[in-house]
């Protein structure tokens, strides 16, 4: 079931960040959602996952599993990166989960780096770890500017991760790149 937003308006001390917002969202593919600055490209993503609330307006379909990668990496300081990745799974301790863990390691330009701390990685590296722990979730995924602090050699090797998940899962990315658009051939919403 597709997520559907209907009328959604959220305003913060008088101030409109969305307002009267309809859209539709396909089952799989990747929609970017776009804007300047202050629009409320993540003010709608937290209302879609239910942190927040719209003041006004419906939305139907977001009662499905989603993984997510937030603005900031939010790793867990004490585990290591394929702990922190495990971490969201059903089964941490599963075998197939380990083995997809440390594929997706190594996908992201971290072979090697499984029982590295958060603290001893590097903003980039922290953030691919973050990028692998999303993937490793089935079900809608969530990006919002996933891509900071990534070179573009390791941007190239995420790229292709993130299609072919958009190949059976929707992918909601909010960027500003114009690349990330094209790179991903998503749709895209403007606010």
């Amino acid at each position: 079931m597709p997520i559907t937003l209907e009328n959604i308006s959220k305003n913060f001390e008088n101030k409109s960040v969305i307002k009267d917002l309809s859209y539709t969202f396909p089952e799989k593919g990747v929609v970017a959602v776009t804007g300047m600055s202050g629009v409320g490209k993540t003010t709608l993503i937290r209302i879609i996952l239910g942190l927040d609330r719209a003041d006004s307006g419906k939305i139907t379909g977001n009662n499905a599993k989603f993984s997510v990668v937030f603005q900031e990496n939010r790793l867990v300081p004490t585990l290591t990166a394929i702990e922190n990745i495990l971490f969201t799974t059903d089964e941490p301790k599963s075998k197939d989960n380990i083995i997809k863990a440390t594929e997706l390691l190594k996908a992201v330009g971290l072979k090697g780096e499984e029982n590295t701390l958060p603290k001893e990685l590097s903003g980039g590296m922290a953030r691919r770890v973050a990028i692998a722990r999303a993937l490793c979730v089935d079900g809608i995924l969530v990006l919002d500017e996933p891509f900071k602090e990534i070179d573009e050699q390791n941007r190239m090797k995420i790229i292709p991760l993130i299609k072919t998940r958009s190949e059976k899962d929707l992918v909601i990315l909010v960027t500003h790149n114009e690349n990330d658009i094209t790179d991903l051939d998503a749709m895209e919403l403007k606010l």
